[in-house]
């Protein structure tokens, strides 16, 4: 490629790159070309010419100067054409917000991202590694999504949780109340029918034998025999099946000594 084709290609790029040059001060500079009628041309031309002048073209629009000439070495043509594609990659890296970063790859993982990079139609080894990149992140969101959709969910559990032991708790003291209440009317009635009832009832043979029989005989019936037959063998009945009574209808409140007496 000539010199002309290659200051045309990319043109702003080049202006860039040469300026960048002149300012390095290595393989070229400005100078003053002497014209056959007396003026100075000013020009970009190598600093050191050893070989000879081979390439000479034009630039415009270059900065501070507008059209310039440019006169070079094949030698030196071909030493600026390297050190652009260098600046030119440079420049891209910074644009893309790039660093050097030197690593050293394990063989076979290299050949297993180079395989990843074909198969999956990824271009570069740059392309393969922000692939594998995206897809770690997007596994990690949606793991964080799904901790946190748990973590809600046992939330709620925890809550469902605490309310049933509530209520739990609740049923648990109304079963307290409940036994309580069943032990004092069990022990209420045990002691109305060990005592005042039985002595009610104790009384009320008494009176109906004395009306029924004639004194001889009520008078050879024991009153000690009568009233241990009622205090040992109908309390003990009695008292069973009291008990079958009450623990059918637990909780319900007892009936007063008046209404049980009749």
């Amino acid at each position: 490629m000539t010199l002309q084709a290659w200051l045309e290609k990319e043109e702003n790029l080049k202006i860039e790159f040469l300026s960048e040059e002149l300012a390095l001060n290595r393989l070229i500079r400005f100078t003053s070309l002497l014209l056959s009628n007396g003026d100075n041309e000013r020009i970009i031309s190598e600093i050191q010419v050893i070989p000879p002048i081979s390439e000479i073209g034009t630039i415009d629009n270059f900065p501070q100067v507008g059209t310039i000439s440019i006169q070079l070495s094949e030698t030196t043509l071909d030493q600026l054409k390297k050190n652009f594609r260098i600046f030119k990659f440079n420049r891209q890296n910074t644009k893309k917000n790039r660093i050097k970063k030197q690593i050293y790859l394990d063989r076979n993982l290299l050949k297993h991202l180079e395989k990843l990079t074909i198969n999956n139609q990824l271009g570069t080894l740059e392309n393969c590694l922000y692939d594998l990149v995206n897809n770690n992140q997007f596994d990690l969101k949606d793991e964080k999504r799904k901790n946190q959709q748990l973590t809600e969910e046992l939330k709620l559990l925890q809550t469902q949780l605490n309310q049933t032991q509530q209520r739990i708790k609740v049923e648990q003291d109304k079963n307290k109340l409940l036994t309580q209440h069943y032990q004092e009317s069990m022990n209420h009635l045990a002691s109305y029918f060990g005592n005042d009832f039985f002595k009610f009832l104790s009384s009320q043979f008494h009176n109906l034998l004395k009306s029924e029989l004639k004194q001889e005989a009520y008078e050879q019936i024991s009153t000690l025999d009568l009233d241990a037959l009622i205090l040992n063998e109908l309390q003990a009945v009695a008292i069973s099946q009291l008990k079958i009574y009450i623990s059918l209808f637990k909780g319900q409140p007892i009936e007063s000594e008046a209404q049980l007496q009749l």
